[in-house]
């Protein structure tokens, strides 16, 4: 029997560690770079976002991964992601899965392409319970019983960081 499969909670882990990282980054661009922090938050925003995304997806979420098999974003909405031997994800093998998100899943950040493999990830997530990314890489997803305690706790800090990113951008 084919192991339950929650995508949209996937996607909302991800949208979560995002708004999460990116005013940690920009602060730390500004205190080490203010530069190039203003470069990243005055260059054209498709420009900037995608390389903030990329960083994301190459060091923050393996980091993650690596030392505790989850992220913020994850623990919130009782996602574990493990190596098939049931140990915790390497930082290489992480790295490997977040450049293969950032194309099979995210279309390397262009708008039209992301949209179209999306819908190919999502649709492979639904009919064969595991995403292109975690097949090659040989991770499985664990995904425990969501409470709607979990669930208001993550909206609540959610609005929270989007507020503080949205101060970032702001300034």
């Amino acid at each position: 029997m084919k192991s339950q499969v929650y995508p949209w909670r996937r996607y909302w882990a991800r949208l979560f560690d995002i708004s999460f990282i990116m005013p940690i980054y920009i602060f730390i661009i500004s205190l080490f770079s203010p530069g190039l922090n203003y470069t990243i938050l005055r260059m054209e925003s498709f420009i900037g976002g995608t390389l903030l995304l990329l960083f994301y997806l190459i060091f923050f979420e393996p980091m993650m991964l690596s030392s505790f098999g989850t992220t913020p974003g994850k623990v919130l909405l009782g996602i574990k992601m493990r190596a098939l031997s049931g140990e915790k994800i390497s930082y290489t093998r992480g790295m490997k899965r977040g450049f293969l998100v950032w194309i099979y899943g995210m279309g390397i950040g262009i708008p039209l392409v992301a949209l179209f493999t999306m819908i190919v990830a999502y649709n492979k997530l639904k009919r064969n319970g595991i995403t292109s990314w975690d097949e090659k890489c040989g991770i499985s997803v664990i995904h425990d019983q969501l409470s709607i305690f979990r669930v208001i706790l993550f909206i609540t800090i959610f609005i929270f960081f989007l507020f503080i990113w949205a101060g970032f951008m702001s300034n």
